[in-house]
């Protein structure tokens, strides 16, 4: 049996490709040397949870709990992205219980307001690592609230 591969004619077209490496480095020293502060972009994911505590549990607030699906997994993914492992695990935390949450009732709510308090907390005091004084106990409550929270409900 003779295997024969057709011709590539995508790949003439558009050629090899690829980035050069001048580029990647230059684009990597910039990323390193940076001097963005994360704590202020924290700030104003803050502000953008500050909505929360105006909610009423009367009102339909679906389209607002994509809204905050949104600035939880932004912060998960910045946390990342910046070297802030805390951050990262709250919101991961968070994010759980937002993916299952059905309705938004005062238990969420108080989660919300958890979560936004230990962002405002971690950005005052510029915490960034989980070994940061005070770190692991804001974790470990918050995971601990998500964790009621799914138990209570039967997630």
């Amino acid at each position: 049996m003779k295997y024969s591969n057709p011709p590539n004619s995508l790949k003439e077209k558009v050629g090899s490709g690829g980035i050069p490496v001048e580029r990647i480095e230059r684009a990597e020293t910039v990323i390193a040397e940076s001097k963005a502060e994360f704590s202020t972009y924290i700030q104003q994911a803050v502000k953008d949870l500050e909505q929360v505590s105006q909610i009423s549990l009367e009102d339909d607030i679906w389209a607002e709990r994509e809204d905050y699906t949104k600035i939880v997994m932004s912060m998960k993914a910045h946390g990342k992205m910046f070297g802030y492992p805390l951050v990262t695990a709250l919101s991961y935390e968070v994010l759980q219980v937002l993916d299952v949450c059905e309705k938004f009732n005062a238990d969420m709510l108080d989660i919300l307001l958890a979560y936004k308090q230990s962002l405002k907390l971690i950005a005052d005091n510029k915490m960034v690592q989980m070994n940061a004084d005070g770190a692991k106990d804001i974790v470990n409550a918050l995971c601990a609230a998500c964790g009621r929270y799914l138990q209570k409900y039967s997630f």
